[in-house]
């Protein structure tokens, strides 16, 4: 894993993911990952940094989801 550490993902859609990566230690380890309904049926994945996501933190969450089969749509905020 980059750096030796674990990437910090959530896949909610109700909870605001600035307000979690706002009280975290790590912040810039954090970005949401939210996979398509149904999962089974659809390759790609939203991929959401926040304000303090790191690019590193994207580049390994991207690579993260080509080893699962799965395709990065990357979401801006």
């Amino acid at each position: 894993a980059w750096g030796g550490r674990c990437l910090i993902a959530s896949n909610t859609s109700v909870l605001p993911l600035q307000d979690i990566a706002d009280r975290l230690r790590h912040p810039e380890r954090f970005l949401g990952l939210h996979y398509l309904h149904p999962a089974d049926r659809w390759e790609f994945v939203e991929m959401i940094a926040v304000a303090q996501t790191a690019p590193e933190t994207l580049r390994e969450a991207e690579a993260l989801l080509a080893r699962a089969g799965r395709t990065a749509l990357k979401v801006m905020r």
